[in-house]
């Protein structure tokens, strides 16, 4: 077994706005995941002991996320952590990039499979094109009640707590009327009916309306300890970069 460690950087202070932290992950053997971005000068942020083999089986292909439409490198790093049992803990964006993506992929059954591969998990799963993953992802939303929405998040006991159940319910609907519109987006992305900044302006504009939302009825104080970054009212959410999308 080898140590495997992933690491944050804070966000790229030359985007106005952006809130996620990147992270990547390392192995004490040289391995090295960007997951997209940079791959040095970070700080640990979580750690485990991994079998490298199925470490190196789940990294291969971009780690099977399609950046910024089934996941960004958050959920890329979770991937690689998840050979070693653990997961990335709060850092700065990890409440929208899960609420968006999960805590490894919209395409949960490319992740199965993946995870059957290597040797992570004893069953897998068939998988399908991206825009029907999508839509089947829409149509789970769609049918899945707003109260339950932030439920099963890693933030949803914390969150229920804080606001109480009428704010709780009524950030649940915004939650799920933000996703709603982010798979639309990402469907036409899929489909080529939009470019890739398009996409983005779309992605970072539900991301903006949605954050702010929900800041009006609970607190910007709050959101700002949610999202681990500090906002307020004329801040203006970036969750993504055009550049960042692969062409």
């Amino acid at each position: 077994m080898d140590l495997i460690e992933a690491k944050v950087l804070p966000v790229d202070c030359q985007i106005l706005g952006k809130v996620l932290d990147h992270t990547y992950v390392e192995s004490n053997a040289g391995d090295c995941w960007r997951c997209n971005g940079r791959n040095s000068g970070g700080e640990v942020i979580a750690s485990g002991y991994s079998d490298l083999t199925i470490a190196r089986c789940i990294g291969k292909n971009e780690v099977g996320i399609i950046y910024g439409v089934t996941g960004v490198c958050h959920q890329m790093s979770n991937r690689i952590l998840a050979s070693a049992g653990t997961q990335l803990p709060t850092i700065g964006g990890y409440f929208l990039s899960s609420l968006l993506y999960g805590s490894h992929g919209i395409d949960e059954y490319e992740w199965q499979e993946r995870k059957f591969i290597c040797n992570l998990e004893p069953h897998g799963a068939s998988r399908d094109n991206l825009t029907n993953v999508l839509i089947n992802k829409y149509a789970e939303v769609l049918a899945t009640k707003p109260q339950n929405m932030l439920m099963f998040t890693p933030y949803g006991n914390q969150l229920h707590k804080k606001i109480g159940r009428t704010r709780f319910d009524t950030v649940g609907t915004y939650t799920k009327n933000w996703k709603l519109h982010f798979l639309n987006d990402a469907i036409d992305y899929s489909n080529n009916s939009i470019s890739s900044s398009e996409y983005v302006s779309r992605v970072n504009a539900g991301a903006n309306i949605f954050v702010h939302k929900v800041a009006k009825i609970t607190s910007y104080t709050k959101v700002s300890k949610l999202i681990q970054q500090s906002i307020n009212k004329a801040t203006k959410i970036v969750l993504l970069d055009d550049s960042e999308l692969k062409s």
